[in-house]
């Protein structure tokens, strides 16, 4: 396991299987976090125009659903898929 921390976020990841990665994101003193903020903040985009090119070509999924919006708020209790990751959204882990 593997635990990261970026300003007042905080993830953790853990290998599930072989192909899927699943990272568990932890907003901390914050009720959400914004689309591109998250998928660059959790390292699968390089930088937040690349996290909006992506969004914005469809590639992103919240909540198994593609999502448009590139600022879209997550909030805990919500799961985002890009690039084969997967991103559980959590107000504390247990």
């Amino acid at each position: 396991m593997k635990v990261l921390e970026f300003n007042n976020l905080m993830y953790y990841s853990q290998t599930i299987t072989g192909k899927v990665f699943m990272i568990t994101f932890k907003l901390e003193d914050a009720e959400y976090i914004r689309l591109c903020d998250l998928l660059k903040t959790a390292g699968l985009c390089d930088s937040g125009g690349q996290a909006k090119a992506v969004i914005a070509d469809g590639q992103v999924k919240v909540d198994q659903q593609v999502e448009l919006r590139k600022r879209c708020k997550i909030t805990a209790g919500q799961s985002v898929e890009f690039a084969g990751e997967l991103i559980e959204v959590k107000s504390d882990i247990i």
